[in-house]
């Protein structure tokens, strides 16, 4: 289980890989040993990652330090991946679902009649009143008396596509998005048994109304109202059609590269809309994108050197066997050198590498040996002259070049391999190409490249300036033109449109890619392109349509230093008029706790603007909203024992 402690490794199983047209030894992989008290059978409670083990804890109330018991490993499954893993998913289908939220709950009939929280009136409701279930429910009856053959074939299938596989696949508490896509399978098998269903209901009537055509006539009727009504409740929240923001999602952040470009993206949904953009619309085919969750893996390395479109190879100085899979730098960690207290010069480290120089080579107890890093300090020199001469960094920031980047490892554990190609891109490159990130990606590595970072469009560009202040460097005049005059954001003024949590939340990262701007000509005291700016994104993102978040109580106390004092007094005014609601005339069982503390955080926001530009008496009366909610938030939190 996740709580228990290792005593031990042995060599495990072998590892090949390919060279040339036959496989070579690679390693062994290596067994963990842990004491057999820790082992169960049926094992349910298995990851070991920090947040996953917080979850564990949470879901089935186990103090700090805690270890699980059999019956909580048989809790877990019935509640969380039986319960919430399959059974809500299925329930959504056939049942009704409470919102878009990820964590929605599935609807019963009597939640149609329920006044909804604000947070929760929003199209993506569905009350499907049990029809569909009922239907199926007697579709499976109706085949198990007349063909009780072919019912176990399909009950065999429903269950080792649906419930079986929740089973194997031993899913954890935290997923980055829900997963009822895993059973879709399970769920067409159900929809046999609607059809079923609606035979019977045909059969049943004959029996009833003597009559056949009147039979026939009344049951098609009833039959066709479940997916009349599964039509009417689900239609706007499956409609896609005039709904852009993906691909202009992806426009928009190409669109600010410069050319021959190299960027670096986190995950799926900041990637797949870029290579559609690029490779089925052709746009902007001379920006290299980098995907950091596969630059583990040598395959996508080796892609990595190829011209691709109009994107020339990474410019890398380490050759392919360095990172070549189960190899000596999958994962360098750290044991620090006392003699390398200063840091350590990458350059250096890098061809201390493609030497295999013994100082770096640590036996990893099965027959190899990995590389390590000696440093928990990182430094690249910088020329400074040759920047400037490039005429590469912004107007106004020559003074924040640095002589050196520095970076320190996060948590001191090691590099991976996708560190070690960062690193030795920018040593080859030496800023022949722009480097761009995601603003997800900074998160997905081993070192903090953000104090290097300014932004530039919707992405942040890598360079060696550090902001003596803690507020994000901005490239005003790149970022306002692109921003103003560049993007494209059609559809989010559309009322007609609909727009999931997922979509909402790529709005919000707009809105503080505007605030962010704006916040910035203010600062250089260019206040009216800063209410041009602002005034555009609420023009261009309207509450009718996305409503506002936290980007926008975020966006007051800009609005209020731009001296755009309605358009803020508005806005303030409307998050706190709907958190008023939400918090004092629902039940506190009905609001998830995720949803109060979000217009808790939105509170603060405004409280903090209102007071810093002196409407005391407004900020006064949102913060006794906000502080009698607070305090009873944190008993709730005391009494959980969160």
């Amino acid at each position: 289980h996740f709580h228990a402690q290792l005593i031990g490794q042995t060599k495990g199983a072998p590892l090949y890989r390919r060279e040339g047209k036959r496989y070579a030894l690679a390693g062994y992989k290596t067994d963990n040993i842990y004491p057999p008290h820790a082992c169960t059978l049926f094992p349910r409670l298995w990851n070991r990652t920090a947040p996953q083990a917080a979850a564990y804890r949470a879901l089935l109330g186990l103090a700090p330090g805690q270890s699980p018991t059999f019956w909580d490993n048989l809790r877990f499954l019935w509640h969380h991946q039986l319960g919430k893993g399959y059974g809500r998913y299925f329930l959504w289908n056939f049942a009704g679902r409470a919102n878009d939220a990820q964590a929605a709950t599935w609807c019963t009939p009597l939640d149609g009649l329920r006044q909804l929280p604000p947070t929760a009136q929003n199209s993506g409701q569905t009350n499907y009143l049990l029809l569909p279930l009922l239907l199926g429910l007697l579709g499976a009856v109706f085949q198990q008396k007349r063909c009780r053959k072919h019912f176990w074939v399909l009950l065999t299938l429903f269950f080792m596509l649906g419930i079986a596989f929740a089973l194997y696949w031993n899913g954890p508490p935290l997923a980055p998005r829900a997963r009822d896509y895993f059973y879709v399978n399970s769920f067409v098998i159900f929809t046999l048994w609607i059809g079923l269903g609606a035979l019977a209901v045909l059969t049943y009537l004959r029996r009833v109304i003597k009559n056949p055509q009147a039979s026939l006539l009344i049951g098609t009727f009833c039959c066709l109202t479940v997916p009349a009504l599964m039509a009417v409740q689900g239609w706007r929240s499956h409609d896609r059609s005039g709904r852009y923001l993906c691909v202009d999602m992806a426009k928009n952040m190409l669109g600010g590269c410069a050319p021959n470009a190299i960027l670096f993206t986190g995950g799926d949904n900041d990637t797949f809309p870029l290579w559609y953009v690029q490779e089925v619309e052709g746009y902007r085919t001379d920006v290299r994108v980098v995907l950091l969750s596969y630059a583990n893996t040598d395959w996508y390395i080796r892609q990595l050197r190829r011209s691709v479109n109009q994107s020339a190879p990474l410019p890398l100085s380490l050759p392919q066997a360095e990172y070549r899979q189960y190899g000596p730098n999958d994962f360098l960690p750290c044991t620090a050198n006392p003699a390398q207290e200063g840091g350590l010069d990458v350059t250096h480290y890098l061809r201390l590498i493609q030497a295999a120089h013994p100082a770096l080579q640590v036996e990893n107890g099965v027959g190899g040996y990995h590389n390590r890093l000696p440093a928990w300090q990182l430094y690249l020199p910088i020329d400074k002259a040759a920047l400037l001469a490039q005429e590469m960094v912004p107007k106004g920031t020559e003074h924040l070049l640095v002589e050196r980047m520095a970076w320190g490892l996060r948590g001191k554990r090691g590099l991976e391999k996708k560190e070690l190609l960062l690193l030795d891109l920018l040593v080859t490159n030496n800023w022949a190409r722009p480097i761009y990130c995601s603003p997800t990606s900074l998160s997905k590595l081993n070192i903090n490249l953000a104090p290097y970072t300014i932004q530039e469009g919707m992405l942040l560009r890598l360079l060696p300036i550090n902001s003596t202040t803690e507020e994000a460097l901005v490239n005003t005049k790149a970022t306002y033109h692109h921003l103003m005059h560049q993007c494209q954001f059609r559809g989010l003024n559309n009322p007609a449109l609909y727009y999931d949590e997922h979509c909402r939340g790529f709005v919000t990262n707009y809105r503080l890619l505007f605030n962010a701007l704006a916040k910035a000509l203010v600062q250089e005291g260019k206040a009216t392109q800063a209410r041009e700016v602002l005034l555009h994104c609420l023009a261009v993102m309207p509450d009718a349509v996305i409503p506002y978040d936290e980007a926008n109580a975020t966006m007051v106390s800009t609005l209020l230093a731009a001296e755009v004092q309605q358009e803020a007094l508005a806005i303030a005014h409307l998050l706190h008029e709907r958190a008023r609601v939400l918090l004092d005339r629902h039940p506190r069982g009905r609001v998830p706790a995720r949803v109060i503390r979000k217009q808790l955080i939105i509170l603060s926001e405004l409280i903090d603007a209102l007071y810093e530009f002196g409407y005391e008496a407004l900020a006064n009366e949102y913060n006794t909203l906000f502080s009698r909610h607070y305090q009873q938030l944190k008993e709730e939190s005391v009494e959980a024992g969160s």
